[in-house]
């Protein structure tokens, strides 16, 4: 048997043991064994192998203990018919294992291997004949008489990095705003999942669903994770929201961080999130999406001294603080102890332009009748949040909106009183052309606004409750999207700069390759119906590992497809009005208006263009 090589000794009786010297043993113990050898010579002779079994076994190990190539011993057990799926899309497993003669040893210790496997389980192969299929290329197939597979494939440190782009070892947001980017974002979702599903050779429930009523229960249920009941493999990235509500609740947020509660993502799973509340600073944020603890009494000021000072050749920390900063913090807050054993976070930022999500949001809430029932209480112009906390949406975003463009609170200042000129007030407006004369509007709702105001004035109406307001008179239904939009493009910008710093201080150095934060925006403008962008989305999502590339091609060209059939429908927004161009040349020639649109419109076109 060559160097390395393990050997597999069949036992009809007692356990299974798994030992690259087992032969040396054997022919040690035969030999011993002779009777014609004397008490003496038997003894001696028993510990000339025996120091001959430790004189191969000792460097054996300490090859294993060398730094430059440790050597590991991953199990992994399921049934034969699945063997090429889950040798194909490896996701997750348990922890680390190193194999010994009959137990597998979990090292919670190390964690640099985390995405190699499916799923861990105990070797234990008592009273079972087995049979080696395949040991070459560092990979052991055994089979059992009960017809189960245990693969154990052998791999080293060096080879850690072609494993971290596993897609289910990553929580995937995908966050959006108005009602275009609420249905995109679930068809996006179900596509994923019903790829992985193909890929694997299976139906996806949605699409295995027999009755209307059966799929739209599937549909309804908040929470959905996919994973094989006999294996415990995870087919599929599970699911965070549905068709009625979002992960967590949009446009809300805690009045002590400034982000909404209990946003820590799941890893393997797809959050859809509606317009997001990310108020609060980069720590809370970092912290909420990797879903990690301080490191020790570190603070995060502390931290981001030491990264801006490293840029410079130095750091300032104290060598107390150094030490748990090399550490990775108390045990109890260690990123390194996530339970979840996340690689990282990717984000798909669905955006679109702000003068066209304007119009868009105008047409779709003044259709004859409404789709939303929140238009018939609303008031527009409500631009505070609940009266314990008592703060304007623009107090919230101004710190970082004004320090990216020229939005000032005047200017916001000044939306407000336009919407308030518009909204009920004691003078008359001009009807719109389906009105004769003039109607009085002191008691209308929001909704007959949008009716009876000419087109210019409704827009302007509709725009400023899209602008200035917190949502809060509607039940944060809808209001302040486009403030919201271009304050999320700078959170995102900011964690994603600072987490791919060269020095990466923000982070232990032994985390850096865990710790993973990528962003996708995407425009709305341009997604529906165009094959290269879904195809760059399923890219970002399952990366180099996941779903083949054919069935990306063919998934992104049945959703083009139905895409264009869906524009061929009665869209309200799309096709249907001549004067299209110029109620947005109207909002780019307002002088309340377009200013701040235009600042938010340069942030989207940006964040499109550092996207691509």
């Amino acid at each position: 048997m060559s160097t390395g090589q393990l050997d597999v000794v069949k036992q009809r009786n007692g356990t299974t043991t798994f030992d690259p010297h087992r032969r040396r043993h054997q022919q040690c113990s035969t030999t011993s064994s002779a009777t014609e050898y004397s008490r003496r010579r038997y003894y001696y002779l028993g510990l000339v192998c025996a120091i001959a079994s430790l004189g191969i076994t000792i460097p054996y190990f300490n090859a294993i203990a060398k730094n430059i190539a440790t050597t590991h011993l991953y199990a992994y057990q399921g049934q034969q018919q699945q063997r090429n799926v889950t040798d194909e899309h490896p996701t997750e497993i348990a922890a680390n294992t190193i194999a010994t003669t009959n137990k597998v040893i979990h090292n919670k210790n190390d964690k640099s291997h985390d995405a190699h496997m499916h799923h861990i389980r105990s070797v234990e192969n008592a009273s079972k004949q087995v049979e080696v299929r395949d040991n070459s290329d560092n990979h052991l197939v055994v089979d059992d008489d009960n017809n189960n597979v245990t693969e154990e494939f052998i791999v080293t440190d060096d080879d850690n990095n072609e494993h971290d782009d596993e897609p289910h070892n990553y929580a995937i947001l995908l966050t959006h705003y108005h009602k275009t980017g609420f249905v995109l974002s679930r068809l996006l979702m179900n596509l994923v999942v019903d790829l992985e599903y193909q890929s694997h050779g299976l139906v996806s429930p949605l699409q295995n669903a027999k009755t209307a009523i059966e799929s739209r229960n599937i549909q309804k249920l908040r929470t959905m994770d996919h994973i094989d009941n006999n294996t415990g493999i995870q087919i599929a990235f599970g699911q965070r929201g549905n068709w009625i509500r979002n992960f967590v609740p949009a446009r809300r947020h805690s009045a002590i961080t400034g982000c909404p509660p209990f946003f820590t993502l799941d890893v393997g799973a797809i959050h859809l999130q509606e317009a997001p509340d990310l108020f609060c600073n980069d720590e809370e944020l970092y912290r909420l999406l990797f879903g990690i603890g301080r490191y020790g009494d570190v603070s995060w000021n502390e931290l981001l001294q030491h990264h801006l000072s490293s840029r410079r050749g130095g750091g300032n920390l104290s060598s107390t603080q150094h030490n748990r900063f090399g550490k990775g913090g108390d045990a109890d807050t260690e990123p390194d102890d996530d339970a979840s054993g996340r690689m990282g976070v990717k984000i798909v930022h669905l955006v679109r332009n702000p003068f066209q999500m304007a119009l868009s949001n105008y047409l779709y809430h003044s259709q004859e009748p409404t789709p939303e029932r929140w238009v018939h209480t609303d008031n527009p112009c409500e631009a505070s949040y609940d009266s314990s906390e008592n703060k304007s949406l623009a107090s919230f975003v101004l710190p970082l909106l004004s320090s990216k463009t020229t939005i000032t609170s005047e200017q916001l200042d000044a939306i407000v009183a336009m919407c308030h000129s518009l909204y009920q007030s004691n003078s008359t407006s001009t009807s719109s052309t389906t009105m004769s004369g003039e109607v009085n509007l002191i008691s209308a709702t929001f909704y007959e606004h949008l009716l009876k105001l000419n087109r210019f004035d409704g827009l302007r109406l509709a725009t400023a409750q899209m602008v200035i307001s917190s949502s809060a008179a509607n039940g944060h239904l809808a209001g302040g999207d486009i403030l919201r939009m271009g304050q999320n493009i700078l959170q995102f910008e900011n964690l994603l700069m600072l987490l791919s710093s060269s020095s990466t201080a923000l982070i232990p150095s032994k985390m850096t390759k865990r710790r993973k934060f990528h962003l996708l925006t995407l425009s709305m403008d341009d997604y529906t119906g165009i094959k290269n962008t879904t195809i760059r989305f399923l890219d970002f999502v399952f990366g180099d590992h996941g779903v083949p590339r054919e069935l990306r091609v063919k998934g992104a060209e049945d959703f083009e497809s139905s895409s264009n059939r869906s524009k061929k429908g009665q869209h309200v927004t799309l096709g249907k009005h001549g004067d299209r161009e110029e109620l947005i040349q109207s909002l780019r020639d307002d002088s309340v208006l377009g200013p701040v649109l235009s600042e938010i419109e340069v942030l989207v076109e940006d964040a499109l263009r550092k996207s691509v």
